[in-house]
């Protein structure tokens, strides 16, 4: 028997269109019974644009007895709906401490709404999850309420980069990413340390209900990998080198600036250039007119604003280099940055220049939190690894700012452009920077025409 049989089974005739009768099932949820039949739900189309893109929307820990050992929990993959197939992760509990994550592609989830056709346990217009998996099907009602609580849901929802995501707002801050993390083990009833900074603030939130001592049984893959990143984030000595090394590539280019030779060479180390060529301090003033030019005068090196640099840097989760044309490594002995390299031969190319450019269309799910009603909004995409290294004002500290690159269309070409997703193309258009809340990558393209689509190579969408 299939380890899903003893939950709802319900066989799909493919045949015939139709399905098979059963009699009615009980499903313990949380020791509660709940009894139903097929008949109860009318089911909505497998559509994939009916399938909200949420995992808000959680299932209850079940179970197919009150007293069962197993019990089981089913979440959405919300990024698998990029490729327009939305799977589930099923989660199984053994006890109290065991848990298993088994994530299937072929396990694909539904999501429907239930029209009651008769009185029952299951009230009117009750939401679930339709699971279609090796050619069986069953409903799960949800029984946990649409929205997460909390001030940052989405960090239970999706595994994200905190350079790329909207939560890093202007009014974000390092006690903001405390509250991220904790709010995840908060909504599993994570008692905090009486009295403590977590404990006084969470006790303020109505939906906070301590229970445990530790529920990292609970917690999901993607709540794993956020607890780690945002952990490391918030660790002193990483903020510490952060905010160490801001302020000497700022205190560099203000010498750069004034000519500070003195402080200049007090920070140069054994350098190289471009083509990995040794230069001496001496020689390294011979070209310092240039590299003055190159580094002040650039958008992706000292020209940029160091209070934005400053404030996304200490929210990176990665130490990334933020200049360039120049790379500053941290020398232990002398216990400062020194300059160990510098390129001469890029140059940003200005806005609205017109480029062409080559990769693959996708279609992009993103989430507009610009309301206080969240929605969501579909952008087109062309992935690409061949964008100018540089384009004047663009913020570069950001990853993947060149890759992913939103294409700004009429409505007549973003039918076209919708249908060539996943397709190979050459675009040919006018590059602008992405600057409003409805822009969803660091550059767009504008006025794009097609030059070539390659229809022999297809490729998947790697967002």
């Amino acid at each position: 028997m299939n380890k899903f049989s003893h939950i709802i089974l319900l066989f799909l005739l493919l045949n015939s269109g139709s399905l098979l009768a059963i009699d009615n099932y009980i499903i313990h949820f949380k020791d509660k019974p709940t009894e139903y039949h097929i008949s109860d739900f009318e089911m909505w189309t497998d559509d994939i644009y009916n399938y909200e893109f949420t995992a808000d929307e959680w299932l209850g820990i079940y179970a197919n007895s009150e007293d069962a050992e197993k019990r089981y929990r089913v979440i959405p993959d919300v990024e698998s709906i990029a490729y327009g197939k939305p799977w589930c992760n099923l989660q199984i509990f053994t006890g109290s401490i065991e848990l298993k994550n088994i994530q299937n592609q072929n396990f694909s989830c539904i999501q429907i709404l239930g029209q009651s056709k008769r009185s029952g346990e299951i009230p009117f217009g009750t939401k679930g999850l339709l699971i279609k998996h090796d050619g069986m099907i069953q409903f799960i009602p949800l029984l946990k309420q649409e929205i997460l609580p909390g001030k940052y849901p989405e960090i239970s929802r999706t595994e994200i980069y905190l350079q790329e995501s909207h939560l890093l707002r202007a009014n974000s801050s390092l006690n903001d990413m405390r509250i991220m993390l904790n709010e995840i083990y908060a909504r599993y009833g994570y008692r905090f340390k009486p009295g403590g900074e977590m404990d006084r603030y969470f006790s303020t939130q109505s939906w906070y209900a301590p229970q445990y001592d530790n529920v990292d049984v609970f917690l999901t893959k993607t709540e794993k990998s956020n607890a780690k990143l945002l952990r490391k984030l918030l660790s002193p000595d990483v903020q510490n080198q952060k905010k160490r090394y801001i302020e000497e590539i700022t205190a560099f280019c203000q010498a750069l600036e004034n000519d500070d030779l003195e402080y200049l060479s007090e920070h140069i180390s054994y350098l190289t250039t471009g083509a990995d060529q040794t230069v001496t301090f001496e020689q390294f003033k011979e070209i310092l007119p240039n590299f003055k030019q190159v580094m002040l005068t650039s958008s992706a090196n000292c020209a940029q604003d160091m209070s934005l640099l400053n404030k996304n840097w200490l929210f990176s989760p990665e130490g990334s280099n933020p200049f360039m044309n120049a790379t500053f490594i941290y020398d232990e002995e002398e216990q400062k940055y020194l300059l160990v390299y510098f390129d001469l031969t890029q140059s940003c190319i200005p806005e609205s220049s017109e480029i062409e450019v080559a990769g693959t269309l996708a279609l992009k799910d993103y989430i507009d939190d610009s309301q206080d009603n969240k929605s969501i909004v579909r952008k087109i995409i062309l992935n690409t690894v061949n964008m100018p290294v540089c384009i004047t004002g663009a913020d570069v500290n950001f990853p993947y700012w060149n890759i992913h690159v939103q294409l700004e269309l009429s409505d007549s070409d973003e039918k076209k452009f919708t249908e060539l997703a996943n397709e190979n193309v050459t675009l040919q258009g006018q590059v602008k920077l992405a600057n409003s809340p409805q822009d969803y990558t660091r550059v767009k393209l504008i006025n794009v025409t097609i030059k070539s689509i390659d229809t022999d190579k297809k490729s998947k969408a790697f967002m």
